[in-house]
């Protein structure tokens, strides 16, 4: 009998945010109604700014007509957290999780996501760590990663976001509502290239291991990306 994976994943270059989100709806009702195993997606997004369930409107510093100027989206979106900026600057990681059924917190499941930056920064010679109190990935005092996740009936939604070069977009926003941060990226922190695709390799790889779990090529995402 031909073994299941754990978690099936699929990488979708640059896609437009609603649009993912749309397309993480459909993956959720399918993982609620156990239809589909665990899905993990990598993309890029056009410049967007995201408001968590904790945004505070004084954290967005410029005006809908600057934004528009520049080409920047503003989506509410129903994950923790605070204020951020997706582009395509980032590397963008989303988990259709069924955290029910691998018997973890919401704070153990951060943890693990967490753990795959910091192993996915280090292949790159870059220490990082958490910053207790501040969920996502710093060097030093830096920020590195953002980090956001919704949970409903015990699947989860969003991910994580790993700068890959620095966005001058950011200076748009309070990231993370935290004043005064400083958001960081690989490539200002390494001493060596950053080729896109060892980082996509290396992210697979560390999801494999902090979840424990066999990766294979999603059959469903790109089947439902072409309807949405």
């Amino acid at each position: 009998m031909k073994h299941k994976p754990d978690i099936e994943y699929y990488y979708l270059e640059t896609v437009r945010y609603e649009t993912a989100h749309r397309l993480q709806r459909e993956l959720w009702e399918l993982r609620r109604e156990n239809a589909i195993c665990d899905q993990f997606i990598l993309l890029h997004h056009p410049p967007v700014i995201t408001l968590g369930r904790s945004s505070e409107a004084k954290h967005l510093l410029a005006s809908p007509e600057e934004l528009d100027r520049r080409g920047v989206s503003v989506v509410e979106v129903e994950r923790g957290g605070d204020i951020t900026l997706h582009s395509p600057n980032q590397l963008t990681g989303y988990f259709i999780f069924d955290l029910k059924a691998r018997g973890l917190s919401v704070r153990q499941f951060v943890s693990k996501i967490e753990q795959v930056v910091i192993e996915a920064a280090a292949e790159f010679h870059i220490e990082a760590g958490r910053n207790e109190g501040f969920p996502g990935v710093w060097v030093e005092d830096r920020k590195l990663s953002s980090l956001g996740v919704s949970l409903k009936r015990g699947v989860s939604m969003h991910g994580f976001s790993l700068n890959v070069r620095r966005d001058l977009l950011f200076r748009y926003i309070v990231p993370c509502g935290i004043t005064g941060v400083w958001m960081t990226s690989l490539h200002e922190e390494s001493d060596l290239m950053i080729d896109e695709m060892r980082l996509r390799s290396v992210t697979l790889d560390g999801v494999s291991r902090a979840f424990f779990s066999k990766l294979e090529l999603s059959r469903v995402v790109p089947e439902l990306f072409e309807k949405i």
